[in-house]
């Protein structure tokens, strides 16, 4: 929904629904698995993925 409703329509670029995509996935994992581990590798590009999701998202809101 997120890709239809925003960037179908310019609103959103496509990488951050890639990144949306990757993080819920790994909140599922975290959620439902016994174990999960997270190296600081794919923690600190998920940090960096997520603050620029975080951007855009907030260029979507009015001020």
């Amino acid at each position: 929904m997120l890709a239809l409703h925003f960037v179908k329509n310019g609103l959103l670029e496509s990488k951050h629904i890639k990144t949306y995509s990757d993080l819920l996935n790994g909140r599922q994992l975290s959620d439902y698995e016994d174990f999960f581990f997270q190296d600081k590798e794919s923690y600190e590009a998920y940090l960096e993925k997520t603050l620029d999701f975080i951007q855009g998202i907030k260029k979507l809101i009015p001020s």
